[in-house]
């Protein structure tokens, strides 16, 4: 009994190796461009993750991007000030090496938002966001905030009652989630802070922020901007020792 448990974890692992390497060898570099939706404007510092491999990037000045992907992985892409959103990678853009992205501004974009109560703009776009996705999946009702949980995030809601959904609903609010993690990211690891304590400009700040892109659970941990200067500077020191 035990010599056959052995066995069949060992096909099993070595199925899921083949499975893998396969996978790996369908993906390639994919060049892509992120504008602003009815504007053909680019879209500078958009985060763009494919969710399949968990690997992100980021637009620079002039909208674009390289990315690795395969056929039906999952990109997910977002920006400040913007709506966040999904493709999966179809067959034909597989194939041209490309993927357009466009991005539909938020409210305080448009408009000059008045911040209330005790909400920052991050926040206030955060209910936008959840407010837009629940509509999206044919929720009518939308639940009360509240202010930022453990969980995380800008700003809490009730989803208790998704628990009983189709394992697609599921899966979408899973994939929010994670979009909403990218979106505090993007919040924390912003042009403006990061070329105040580097210098850098043009490439080189692109291609140092996206190198050290920090993780979401690391920004929760530490809030303050202090604790931001000391990650930037130690990135700095471990580039330089690189050198």
């Amino acid at each position: 009994m035990a010599i056959n448990r052995i066995f069949s974890f060992f096909l099993f692992g070595s199925l899921l190796f083949i499975s893998c390497a396969a996978l790996a060898q369908n993906r390639k570099t994919i060049n892509g461009a992120v504008l602003i939706k009815s504007e053909n404007q680019p879209v500078r510092m958009a985060s763009i993750t494919n969710i399949t491999i968990g690997k992100t990037t980021v637009s620079r000045g002039n909208g674009t991007f390289e990315l690795e992907a395969g056929i039906g992985n999952i990109i997910a892409f977002g920006a400040n000030g913007f709506y966040t959103d999904t493709l999966s990678i179809t067959g034909e853009q597989f194939s041209s090496g490309t993927i357009l992205l466009v991005l539909r501004p938020l409210p305080s974009t448009l408009t000059n938002v008045t911040v209330v109560g005790n909400y920052s703009q991050y926040q206030m776009d955060s209910i936008e966001r959840r407010k837009s996705f629940l509509q999206d999946v044919g929720n009518s009702e939308i639940p009360a905030v509240s202010r930022a949980n453990d969980m995380g995030f800008g700003v809490g809601i009730n989803l208790d009652r998704w628990s009983k959904r189709e394992k697609g609903e599921r899966k979408a609010r899973d994939i929010f989630q994670m979009m909403e993690e990218d979106a505090y990211v993007n919040f924390r690891w912003n042009e403006e802070v990061v070329k105040k304590y580097t210098s850098y400009e043009g490439e080189d700040l692109f291609g140092f922020m996206e190198r050290n892109r920090p993780e979401y659970q690391w920004l929760r941990k530490n809030p303050t901007e202090e604790a931001l200067l000391y990650y930037i500077n130690s990135s700095l020191k471990k580039e330089k020792r690189k050198k």
